[in-house]
């Protein structure tokens, strides 16, 4: 559950099906109220019912409470749903291998995301994306995970 979620010029990349079962996904996530940031040219569609625009400048929207039913972005046979299940490890030996999608996924992010630190309440860091070298170094000696001591 997220409380805000940045997809900035994402959907206009997508076709128009795809954009419209993301919408779902995407209210799915967040946590009641939290925010969507979406690109200049792109919204919500006809899914009013789920989220409210708060910045139709900025195009911030906010998560609404709908009765829509969970299952909005994939059915329950779907394809996309089996392939979820079939990825599922079967023991804790499998689940110490990477997977071929989530080793996709990550070649992609580090490639094409911008550069991007996660930090928690401390601001120490979770995780740090590779570009994101460019602007934190780390110093010699005393290592410290806390942003605001590096900066």
């Amino acid at each position: 559950r997220l409380d805000l979620l940045v997809c900035r010029n994402f959907l206009i990349y997508l076709d128009p099906d795809m954009q419209k079962r993301l919408i779902p996904l995407f209210h799915q996530v967040l946590k009641p109220g939290g925010f969507l940031f979406l690109g200049a040219s792109e919204s919500v569609g006809r899914n009013s019912d789920l989220f409210t625009a708060v910045d139709k400048k900025w195009k911030i929207f906010q998560r609404l409470e709908s009765g829509r039913s969970k299952e909005t972005f994939f059915p329950f046979n779907s394809p996309a749903r089996r392939l979820i299940r079939t990825a599922l490890p079967k023991s804790s030996a499998e689940a110490c291998e990477p997977k071929p999608g989530a080793v996709a996924e990550r070649l992609l992010v580090e490639r094409y995301a911008p550069p991007c630190l996660i930090v928690n309440e401390k601001f120490e860091m979770l995780h740090v994306s590779t570009r994101m070298q460019r602007y934190l170094e780390v110093s010699v000696g005393e290592v410290t995970l806390d942003v605001l001591r590096m900066a």
